[in-house]
């Protein structure tokens, strides 16, 4: 493992790169560093957002609406069939996000098998994008979407859909993936199930979907070294920041011994993710559920990469 390399400015992309977790982590809890220089809402709007957000996603409706979200993984776990191979990208972490979708925003099957195009397309326009400027076909899939996920806040019923329906299943693929590379972690796992709720943060740690953010400076700011200037722009490469092994020893094993937390899969600082409850017992309880129903799994083949 290589250790990720100071701040540096990059003259081909025009943009200082940070990597190592202490550099990405201040970057993150620095409110002068915003989104590709939009207005942050979790820093230029805190109230009505924030506000919004920790009522539709408190702590309470998690933990209400756990007994669904354990059924659905059961439900679609018994339903693979064991005797051959499986992808379970498809046959498992996709429909039971779409589960997890459904109840959550409260959509009917029929809603949600209507709103899987648009939403994907949101996922894509941000998965792939340098700046917050939404593209006009985006803008159209965000509103097939807000005229179903009303709700009180159709900004975060939108939000919570595309991220449940098409992050989550990513999510999910790389944390069964770190699993899968060890099969005496799998057999631990399997033999003592209470150690998941502590290993669901190192799981994902490793298995962070996001890679890189992109933000914008609104103001000179000095990080590890490097003289940041207003308006200069700044990746944030989170997923070499979650295996520095000055913050994390030997940061490519899954380790069920380590206190993963602050590790910057769901965001910190200014920037948190506020559904990070309820993205803890969705893998917590599908993973758990993964194993509970086998006996012996292991990987069939090479992994293929969408990206």
């Amino acid at each position: 493992m290589i250790d990720p390399p100071p701040a540096q400015f990059d003259l081909g992309l025009g943009a200082w790169i940070l990597s190592t977790y202490a550099d990405v982590s201040a970057a993150l809890h620095d409110p002068r560093l915003t989104a590709s220089g939009t207005a942050e809402v979790s820093h230029d709007a805190p109230s009505s957002y924030r506000e919004s957000a920790s009522r539709a996603l408190s702590q309470n409706r998690v933990t209400q609406w756990r007994a669904a979200i354990e059924d659905a993984a059961v439900r679609y776990t018994e339903a693979l069939e064991f005797d051959q191979t499986v992808d379970l990208v498809s046959a498992l972490a996709v429909p039971f996000s779409h589960a997890v979708a459904a109840h959550v925003s409260g959509a009917t099957a029929a809603e949600v098998a209507r709103l899987i195009a648009p939403a994907r397309d949101v996922f894509l326009a941000a998965a792939f994008a340098t700046s917050a400027d939404a593209q006009p076909h985006t803008h159209r899939s965000i509103a097939a979407l807000s005229t179903v996920l009303t709700g009180p806040d159709p900004t975060i019923a939108v939000q919570s859909f595309v991220a449940l329906s098409h992050t989550l299943p990513s999510v999910l693929a790389g944390a069964w993936l770190a699993l899968l590379h060890d099969a005496e972690l799998v057999h631990q796992l399997r033999a003592t199930p209470g150690l998941m709720p502590r290993v669901v943060d190192e799981l994902l740690r490793v298995a962070s979907t996001s890679r890189a953010v992109f933000r914008r400076a609104e103001a000179d700011r000095q990080i590890g070294g490097a003289d940041i200037r207003a308006g200069d722009s700044v990746i944030l490469m989170i997923a070499a920041a979650n295996r520095d092994p000055l913050k994390f020893p030997d940061p490519m094993r899954v380790d069920l011994t380590r206190a993963a937390v602050g590790h910057l899969a769901l965001g910190i600082g200014v920037h948190p993710c506020l559904g990070a409850s309820l993205v803890r017992i969705v893998v917590t309880c599908a993973t758990s559920a993964l194993l509970a129903a086998t006996t012996r799994i292991e990987l069939a083949g090479a992994v293929e990469w969408l990206d």
